[in-house]
């Protein structure tokens, strides 16, 4: 062990001899790396960390990725998933206590379960069919082709609405279909039965809603004629005409 010490520490000496008798022109880099290798490593280093910081993205943020691609605004999609979670907060709890409010107490807790139903009606129907039927595929002027909202190409990809991912625009778009169906759900508090708002909801909002929710917001043709930034037409024009008329149907009130 002392003996292979001692040649590794007389190897340097040897390759400097040996490039000092080296002809003039020949490559001494072998010999420069046995002399100084603690300078060799160094300027290694040095050129690695220099090409590094090269190809390295300046530090202004979280860099791009899978889960957050270019087209992303996490400004947009935050302030989005925050709006559309305040308009369900409206729908289920809130119009939950303002209907047991309004009736009977023997009527509050139908009227509780007609909103929960509803809510969660229309957020099954809104994913499998309704959303495409509202802003997908054209089928005709008035509405688009029945088809999932379920997909991962499809819910990933960008918005043709904004800098967000298409599954922030679906859920955004649901906290309107839902609460446009609650809101309906106020004139026929005390005179529908139960069994038939569970059939009544899923059929207005493939009927009614998508038709209107295309015609004006989707690819319809009021799109160009019609600017309803606040749902004005679309939800509480839709859902005042469809209350007052089948509460016109269904006239008796339960006492």
């Amino acid at each position: 062990m002392v003996d292979l010490r001692r040649e590794l520490d007389a190897y340097p000496a040897a390759a400097a001899a040996r490039a000092a008798t080296a002809p003039s022109g020949k490559d001494t880099t072998v010999a420069f790396s046995l002399l100084a290798p603690d300078v060799q490593t160094t300027e290694l280093d040095a050129s690695s960390d220099d090409s590094e910081s090269d190809d390295e993205v300046p530090n202004d943020g979280l860099t791009d990725d899978q889960s957050s691609p270019p087209w992303n605004n996490k400004g947009d999609s935050a302030w989005q998933v925050t709006a559309a979670t305040l308009v369900c907060l409206q729908s289920f709890p809130g119009l939950v206590i303002l209907y047991g409010g309004m009736v009977k107490k023997k009527w509050a807790v139908n009227s509780a379960f007609m909103v929960l139903y509803a809510f969660a009606a229309v957020l099954l129907c809104w994913v499998l069919w309704a959303h495409q039927m509202s802003f997908g595929t054209k089928l005709c002027s008035i509405v688009g082709v029945p088809d999932f909202a379920l997909a991962q190409n499809f819910l990933l990809i960008q918005s043709k609405h904004g800098h967000m991912p298409m599954a922030i625009y679906v859920y955004y778009q649901f906290g309107f279909a839902v609460i446009t169906v609650i809101l309906l759900a106020g004139s026929l508090l005390g005179r529908m039965n139960f069994f038939a708002w569970m059939m009544f909801v899923p059929l207005w909002l493939t009927l009614c809603y998508t038709i209107g929710a295309f015609t004006i917001w989707g690819d319809g043709f009021l799109e160009s004629f019609i600017i309803d930034y606040a749902g004005d037409f679309v939800i509480h024009l839709s859902s005042g005409v469809a209350g007052f008329t089948t509460a016109y149907w269904v006239i008796d009130m339960k006492t």
